[in-house]
């Protein structure tokens, strides 16, 4: 009877483990192999798991519309589900609405929050809802995402602890000493491991057997060590939250004496692997994680400039979203959009720089969808998530309150516990694709109790309508992602062969996605410095055609303010190399056109300040520094150009001001008295 049974719901079987399957990889996705010498793809992170994600879903539907197509699987719906499709309904209106439709309904490589994405999120979740249907299979859920966090994880530590990076991923030195696995960001992969931290947590404490429950309490060391060194805060504060959650629940069961002891080891384990990873982190950056790192800004600001400063400048970045909310309440940016509201928005000062490197995140899930999507998409969101949370908490107590914790009550309390930890995190966290993955599937989970199968006669609506409805949004996942994932690959050709023609027609595949353009414009200008380190003649030409490729990029996105910045960057680097004023002119007009977008970039203004340089106008350059040097926190060189601007238009007084403070805001950095001394024989020729 058992073999009948499961040869005629095979088809269900095999959509729930591409289900799991997709679940589980998606995290580990990356397009780096230990043998290559450069990626697959330009991004190595991000959209490599979007792939993954895309195909993964695609897979699921169209074997669960075949299951159902072939009645061995029921249609199951539940009230919650209304929510969730009304944010995805109000997401299609605010990416039509937006201020660019094509980029909001397929995003950038690096966003984890396009239209597109949010569809197959949600599309995660129902397949959630059809397939989790039996404790074995949330037993397997649980364990899957446990296990996937703890292979995550165990890659981190060997950055953490050894600073050995087994895939040579090309990053930033600063974060292989912090980790960034496969998640690629430290502070991104802090987020992450919330989830299967608080999983395995769980398990440990709570599984049946031994074996599981050493399997966990192994899980609980890596992961936990690896998120401790991630130095991400908001992730410490909501494991901590998790983990007094956990253990209220697990006390309120009342577990028999023995599993108590149990309890105690694992506290144990946690506590031996948090300690191991402090003592294993770089102790000075460990440090600058919990002090003010910008004192006089703060004591000019107060209070909340303290407190800005510690957030690393979230609160200023909220500020610029809940402008972006008075300008468009109703539909926001658009989904993947945000930096195209944030540039005109931006405040300054800034304890992050005023280049703005939070730009395209505002490091909170509900401002990102507030600001994304307008307030009707964060009321949707809101309820979408409370109910879940709500029914879930509720669910949870009666549980523990009915004795010891077993069978599917295990794994559902596990999973309270991890998706309320991981909300906590996303009040101050950025967001990436597996990350949001996660938060859709613990809805899932929570709100599957209250699914019921549909019980109409008429097979259109129950059987064959949802079917076709998945293998259409199977289809379109995949169209989504292949304009890109063609670009890309061609990409990361050009960047071993050097050939710009394959660049170009690889840019020309997806103009809406700004990585891929940002990629393509990066080789462009590494040829054409080596252009003008070697034949005038020639840098002439490739400067011209630069620059009207970029002209012509902006045009097509004028509110984007990469392409005009970069036109600024180009021509100040031409002016100063091919000593030509009209050049220069060239690059002070495009920094307008650039600081018209973003009035508040330093970047933009240092090369506006160096053209302005070339031509010896020495006011207007001292004029476009004015009142923004000071928000440049992390180099004096902005400072310094100020200075030596007002030096040179007779302002003796107010450079020597400038040379003070700066040496006083950065003590150990010598250029500075090198800068002064080469202003004085300015001065003096």
């Amino acid at each position: 009877m058992g073999t009948i049974e499961t040869d005629t719901r095979r088809l269900e079987r095999y959509a729930w483990l591409a289900l799991l399957g997709c679940i589980g990889i998606v995290p580990l996705a990356v397009s780096k192999l230990p043998t290559s010498e450069l990626p697959l793809t330009i991004s190595v992170f991000g959209f490599p798991q979007t792939v993954i994600l895309a195909a993964g879903v695609a897979v699921a539907l169209i074997l669960w519309a075949a299951a159902l197509w072939t009645r061995q699987t029921t249609l199951m719906v539940s009230r919650p589900m209304v929510a969730f499709a009304v944010l995805w309904a109000w997401a299609v209106v605010a990416t039509a609405a937006g201020y660019e439709p094509l980029r909001s309904l397929l995003g950038r490589s690096i966003a984890g929050l396009s239209l597109a994405h949010i569809t197959m999120y949600t599309a995660l979740g129902f397949l959630v809802t059809q397939l989790t249907d039996s404790k074995q299979r949330m037993r397997t859920l649980t364990w899957a995402v446990a296990i996937s966090g703890g292979l995550v994880a165990l890659i981190a530590l060997t950055q953490q602890f050894w600073h050995v990076d087994l895939l040579a991923l090309p990053v930033e030195s600063w974060m292989v000493g912090r980790g960034f696995s496969t998640i690629g960001n430290p502070d991104h992969l802090g987020t992450y491991l919330v989830l299967p931290a608080i999983l395995s947590l769980a398990l440990a404490v709570t599984e049946e057997t031994a074996k599981r429950r050493i399997a966990g309490a192994a899980l609980v060391g890596v992961l936990l060590a690896a998120l401790t060194g991630t130095l991400t805060r908001g992730a410490w504060v909501a494991a901590l939250i998790g983990v007094l959650l956990a253990a209220t629940l697990v006390w309120r069961s009342q577990r028999a004496p023995r599993s108590r002891q149990w309890a105690l080891i694992v506290f144990g384990v946690a506590v031996a692997a948090v300690v191991l990873s402090l003592a294993m982190s770089d102790q000075a950056d460990l440090a600058s994680r919990f002090r003010v790192t910008t004192p006089q800004t703060s004591e000019a600001q107060g209070a909340l400039g303290t407190v800005n400063a510690i957030s690393s400048d979230r609160l200023n970045v909220w500020r610029s979203s809940l402008r972006i909310v008075f300008d468009r309440p109703l539909t926001g940016t658009g989904p993947a959009a945000f930096e195209l509201g944030w540039y005109p928005n931006a405040i300054a000062p800034s304890s992050g720089g005023g280049a703005g490197g939070l730009a395209d995140d505002p490091h909170s899930l509900l401002v990102y969808i507030l600001a994304t999507t307008g307030v009707p998409g964060f009321i949707a969101y809101l309820f979408a998530f409370l109910s879940a949370l709500v029914y879930g908490a509720r669910t949870s107590v009666a549980l523990s309150g009915r004795g010891p914790l077993s069978g599917t009550a295990v794994y559902y309390v596990a999973w309270f516990i991890a998706a309320v930890a991981l909300q906590i995190a996303l009040l101050v966290a950025a967001v990436s694709t597996p990350i949001a993955m996660y938060a859709f599937v613990s809805f899932a989970v929570l709100l599957r109790p209250l699914a019921r199968a549909v019980q109409a006669e008429n097979p259109i609506l129950t059987r064959h309508l949802p079917a076709v409805t998945s293998l259409v949004l199977a289809l379109l996942f995949i169209s989504a992602i292949s304009p890109t994932l063609s670009a890309e690959i061609a990409l990361g050709r050009t960047l071993r062969d050097g050939d710009l023609d394959r660049g170009r027609a690889a840019a020309a595949r997806a103009p809406w996605n700004l990585d891929v353009q940002k990629m393509y414009f990066h080789l462009r200008i590494s040829r054409m410095t080596d252009t003008l380190t070697s034949d005038a003649d020639s840098a002439r030409a490739n400067v011209s055609l630069l620059v009207a490729d970029l002209a012509d990029a902006g045009a097509r996105q004028p509110r984007e303010y990469y392409y005009p910045s970069v036109r600024a960057q180009v021509l100040t680097q031409a002016s100063e190399r091919l000593s030509d004023p009209s050049i220069a002119e060239a690059a002070i007009a495009a920094a307008d056109d650039a600081l018209a977008i973003m009035p508040a970039s330093i970047p933009t203004r240092v090369h506006r300040a160096l053209a302005l340089s070339d031509l010896e106008r020495w006011k207007e350059m001292a004029n476009t520094l004015e009142g923004y040097w000071e928000n440049e926190l992390g180099s004096p060189y902005p400072g310094i150009l100020y200075a030596q601007a007002l030096a040179l238009s007779g302002d003796m007084a107010d450079a020597e001001r400038v040379f003070t403070s700066l040496q006083a805001r950065f003590p150990q950095d010598a250029s500075i008295e090198e800068a002064r001394q080469q202003t004085d024989e300015l001065l003096k020729q």
